[in-house]
């Protein structure tokens, strides 16, 4: 799990040239594997100072946050907790990409502009399909006779590919698609 985070954290387009990544000394992070991923991708490893108690609890609270919207996801869509890795990245992107409280009408503020140093992008309601909705993935059959379509189940976006990641329980295998309907 940390290798699959901190490497995304590495390679994603927005975070190039912010390298670090700020802990709160917790034992998930002060652990050997930790410290030998992050440096395999270059990543560096700093703590939070004893003063900066009201900090994390900031921090704290957005992580609750965070893993509650995530149990209420996969709750609502009857999906198992194998599918939490996907579906924790989902309700990440969403709150980077949806506006802050700092925001106003003449100048909209999301996290991921201003980590990037981007203007916003502008998303509807599409943009933002429902988490474990039904949807239906299109198949490039070269067979005139084969199936064209699957039934499925919406996970989220993959960032690096910009493909819907599509869960197919009747085969038990997932892709990560641009061809889908919800």
């Amino acid at each position: 799990a940390y290798r699959h985070f901190v490497g995304r954290l590495a390679l994603s387009p927005g975070y190039a040239g912010h390298r670090r990544l700020h802990t709160d000394r917790g034992s998930e992070f002060v652990n050997q594997h930790v410290r030998k991923v992050a440096r395999d991708f270059g990543a560096e490893i700093t703590n939070t100072g004893a003063e900066c108690h009201e900090r994390i609890g900031i921090v704290e609270r957005r992580v609750r946050t965070i893993k509650e919207s995530v149990g209420a996801a996969l709750c609502g869509a009857r999906l198992s907790r194998h599918f939490y890795a996907y579906v924790a990245a989902e309700v990440v992107r969403r709150r980077n990409h949806l506006p802050s409280s700092s925001s106003t009408v003449d100048n909209p503020v999301t996290p991921a502009s201003l980590l990037s140093g981007t203007p916003p992008v502008k998303f509807t309601a599409a943009d933002f399909p429902v988490i474990g909705a039904r949807c239906t993935a299109w198949h490039v059959r070269t067979d005139q006779y084969a199936n064209r379509s699957e039934p499925g189940i919406y996970l989220g976006l993959d960032e690096e590919s910009s493909g819907a990641v599509i869960y197919f329980p009747r085969t038990n295998g997932m892709t990560c698609t641009v061809h889908f309907s919800i």
